[in-house]
């Protein structure tokens, strides 16, 4: 898992106007799809970020990714973003445990029955 403020965005929609950096943004995206990284979401808010303006920018610079192995091994591993007075990034909480729920849903059991004629 790699974790943190990165100062970057790599989707358009990770901030709230339309001034960007779309070459950052491609090497950004092109690094984390070398590394087959997947992005943990983030329960809570949209964005992590302001620069507490008049009129704000509000990024999503705040972020967890993860490799298909970390995943296996925290399946319930979830993030929520909290409130924060003292700063302008918003606290990551990260949870989840290592247990697997197995679903036992549906399952087909064949009985033999013999009948003697």
């Amino acid at each position: 898992m790699l974790a943190g403020d990165f100062n970057l965005i790599y989707k358009a929609e990770d901030k709230n106007y339309t001034r960007l950096n779309i070459r950052l943004m491609d090497k950004f995206r092109m690094i984390i799809n070398q590394l087959e990284l997947k992005e943990l979401k983030l329960n809570g808010r949209k964005y992590t970020w302001t620069n507490e303006q008049d009129n704000p920018t509000w990024t999503r610079i705040d972020r967890a990714f993860y490799t298909i192995e970390w995943e296996e091994l925290f399946p319930t591993a979830h993030m929520q973003a909290l409130a924060s007075m003292l700063s302008d990034h918003c606290p990551l909480y990260l949870q989840g445990s290592t247990e697997k729920f197995n679903s036992n849903g549906f399952r087909f059991e064949s009985y033999w029955i013999h009948m003697s004629l």
